[in-house]
């Protein structure tokens, strides 16, 4: 029996916040209250509950689906002590369901697996990074599709075989396109490179990538010193 469409929701701020996770496929609750939920003055604390609250009614209607994650470090904003110190914590993330890709025609990214899911998260605080900076010089982040959405749209159409596999590009975790405060537009490739990245792996996607600029996130100095090593080019800390 098939499932009756979602109906749009009413909400504006649903709507935005459907879109959103649509396009980056799976976020952090933690994420989707500073983008969406936080009131100016308004500690973090006081906004969760309400956002809380929020998601839950989206995914008891069948717009969200909820998961939970183990990740590495303690939580954000923990205090450094040895007894809070803590090899990992959970974390609940939110994906747009099937149902609600095909009710509101929004794109359902591919399922994230979990190994894969810290460096997901590092990137997505790279690309609010890169949207801040942009703001203050006044420009604007106009466009971005990550790494899923850009394999999907390449191969669509195509028949996938082992040969297809061999030929496949060098995909960016994600494509931006820029809006600088000249009028001007940009298309700037974002990776993030995590300290597991060998030199071999950055070097390949600098090969690969030679003559698109590309913005290198990074998560420690010593890696950023390596990708400015390797690639000529300075590195952004997340």
């Amino acid at each position: 029996m098939m499932k009756q469409p979602l109906p749009v929701p009413s909400s504006q701020r649903e709507r935005d916040v459907l879109e959103w996770i649509s396009r980056v496929g799976v976020v952090d609750s933690e994420r989707l209250v500073h983008r969406f939920f936080l009131r100016d003055g308004e500690d973090v604390a006081d906004a969760a509950p309400r956002a809380e609250a929020a998601l839950k009614r989206l995914v008891s209607k069948g717009y969200l689906h909820v998961r939970q994650f183990h990740v590495d470090g303690a939580r954000p904003g923990a205090p450094s002590s040895s007894r809070h110190r803590a090899e990992h914590h959970l974390i609940r993330t939110y994906g747009l369901t099937p149902l609600a890709s095909s009710s509101l025609h929004l794109p359902l990214l591919p399922p994230l697996r979990e190994k894969f899911l810290q460096h997901h998260l590092k990137l997505l605080t790279a690309l609010t990074v890169v949207e801040t900076q942009q703001a203050a010089k006044g420009g604007r982040l106009m466009d971005f599709k990550l790494e899923g959405q850009l394999i999907q749209e390449d191969f669509q159409g195509k028949r996938f075989t082992a040969k297809t596999r061999h030929a496949m590009p060098c995909f960016p975790d994600a494509r931006l396109t820029l809006r600088h405060a000249d009028g001007s537009s940009e298309c700037v490739f974002l990776e993030y490179v995590s300290s597991k990245y060998t030199d071999e792996d950055i070097r390949g996607k600098a090969d690969a990538w030679r003559g698109q600029s590309t913005l290198w996130a990074v998560p420690n100095p010593s890696t950023a010193a390596r990708v400015q090593q390797l690639t000529g080019e300075p590195a952004l800390l997340v």
